[in-house]
């Protein structure tokens, strides 16, 4: 009759490690997906930022290229210039920062997901180790129970 409570105990730590390797699949498969979004919206951010700055930079050296250096008012253009690719640059950084706060978020799910892979990791040691505990002491119950001859 104790082995019935045995295989009751291990039906129920198989069906946990089902569960907690099942969850642990999931997890791994939503950080695997989150990586590839921070990936993608960095990749993204990043040649924005390079085409737009690069469309500045050029705005900005078309505008001089444009400016006559005798003329009376050169130094208040190349000022205006400069003021203008100041005030792109500024704009450029700021959708920036904004892009990096939303990757920033992104990057404290991955972590709050691999605390969650820990905790089920753990689960997943203890329950194996509990297992495992369990089919011994079955063994020995069996053999205790078993008749010997001598």
């Amino acid at each position: 009759m104790g082995y019935a409570l045995f295989t009751a105990r291990k039906m129920s730590l198989t069906a946990r490690l089902n569960l907690c390797n099942a969850q642990i699949m999931s997890n791994s498969e939503r950080a695997n997906k989150l990586s590839m979004d921070i990936f993608s919206l960095q990749n993204k951010n990043s040649i924005e930022k390079a085409n737009q700055t690069l469309a500045a930079q050029t705005k900005y050296t078309e505008k001089l290229n444009k400016l006559d250096a005798n003329a009376e008012n050169y130094y208040e253009e190349q000022q205006k210039a400069e003021a203008e690719l100041n005030e792109a640059t500024a704009k450029i950084n700021k959708e920036s920062l904004m892009s990096d706060l939303q990757i920033q978020g992104l990057n404290m799910q991955q972590t709050q997901l691999d605390q969650q892979r820990k905790y089920l990791e753990t689960q997943l040691n203890a329950y194996s180790h509990e297992l495992e505990a369990v089919g011994k002491a079955e063994e020995d119950a069996i053999k205790k129970a078993a008749p010997s001859y001598k």
